[in-house]
């Protein structure tokens, strides 16, 4: 399936994922293609689902670190610009911490979605 139109992509993977949610081939390329849209986070929990159904799959797991640092990034020049703006520049290290925190509990392959939903 090409990712040229990723919005229009997206519709018969959900069909395929609806009907085999353990599709882990439909569930990637649909993480591809949200990633396109610019929708990360759910593009993410398509990733974390992956990393369950095949935990031992190295493609999934690179992919979901790939995605979480470029989320990461992403999250980090928004808060740079924001503080910026404000003259806040003191609480960027407070929030760099905070977002590395937060990453950190996402992406850790170890633990419960529900351990992470609570920490974060």
């Amino acid at each position: 399936m090409q990712l040229k139109a990723p919005g229009s992509a997206t519709d018969p993977l959900c069909a395929a994922i609806e009907a085999d949610g353990r599709d882990v081939k439909a569930l990637f390329r649909r993480s591809q293609a949200l990633q396109q849209l610019g929708r990360l986070d759910q593009a993410v929990r398509d990733l974390q689902r992956c990393v369950s159904l095949e935990p031992r799959n190295k493609a999934f797991q690179e992919a979901l670190r790939a995605l979480g640092s470029s989320m990461h990034d992403k999250v980090g020049r928004a808060a740079l610009g924001m503080l910026a703006r404000c003259g806040c520049m003191k609480a960027m290290s407070c929030t760099d911490s905070k977002v590395e925190q937060m990453f950190q509990i996402l992406l850790d392959l170890e633990e419960k979605d529900a351990d992470k939903k609570q920490k974060v």
